[in-house]
């Protein structure tokens, strides 16, 4: 069993209460918004001390910090002990369990509020928060390793960015881009240029480099599922 694999029931789980589900956020295996209320859930496939220290490092980041672990026919190792330790540093726990054909999603444990404080360190709540909404679409699921490109939602808008160039012909230019339905950071994505998509052919407009047509061919799928949504991007500003 992976990591990952426990993040497609906590999606389903969550969703259904109607909250808004991220994975692989600010370092953090997945971020729920739910109402005004946020919290973080590291995913592990056994309690251990690595857990542990990962979720207090979340603290005062979110409104409450959980662990999600898998049970073995409904039961989890020295349960006793791990309630006792996540009970007196405020922390809830949630159990996976694995049938044949159905999981179920049990909260062992709630959070205590009282020992989370995200006013403390709000500057890194917001930035959780804005990534999740500035996102088009979740990719990432929560828990993957740390190696590799994830689709940020910088790169997510990086893609648009690209996408509308390459694909739909529009001028490379920040104002232009913005009145064909891309992303209200273009002017900032071509100008910093973080991942070397973009060339500069003269002041003010970007054409697509070598590096960016490489990232549409390696983004294929991801596109085919944002495009829908870019398309309608376009068909409104030509209103």
């Amino acid at each position: 069993m992976k990591e990952t694999d426990l993040y497609g029931p906590l999606k389903t789980y969550f969703e259904g209460q109607g909250a808004q589900v991220a994975g692989e956020v600010e370092h953090t295996d997945m971020v729920v918004l739910q109402g005004t209320y946020v919290f973080g859930i590291e995913l592990k496939v056994r309690f251990n001390l690595t857990l542990v220290y990962q979720m207090l490092d979340r603290r005062g980041v979110f409104d409450g910090v959980y662990a999600a672990v898998p049970l073995v026919k409904g039961r989890l190792a020295n349960r006793k002990k791990v309630l006792m330790l996540l009970s007196s540093l405020g922390f809830g726990l949630i159990g996976v369990d694995f049938f044949k054909k159905k999981t179920k999603v049990e909260i062992i444990l709630q959070c205590n509020k009282k020992y989370n404080n995200p006013h403390g360190r709000s500057k890194r709540r917001e930035r959780i928060i804005r990534e999740i909404n500035s996102r088009y679409a979740e990719f990432t699921p929560g828990g993957v390793a740390s190696t590799g490109p994830r689709l940020t939602a910088y790169r997510q808008q990086s893609l648009h960015v690209a996408w509308l160039i390459e694909k739909k012909r529009i001028p490379g230019r920040a104002s232009v881009l913005l009145a064909n339905g891309g992303p209200t950071k273009g002017s900032s994505i071509l100008q910093r240029n973080i991942h070397g998509w973009y060339s500069r052919e003269s002041r003010g407009l970007y054409i697509l480099s070598n590096e960016g047509k490489l990232a549409l061919a390696n983004h294929v799928k991801e596109i085919e599922e944002l495009e829908p949504l870019w398309e309608s991007y376009l068909s409104r500003t030509a209103q």
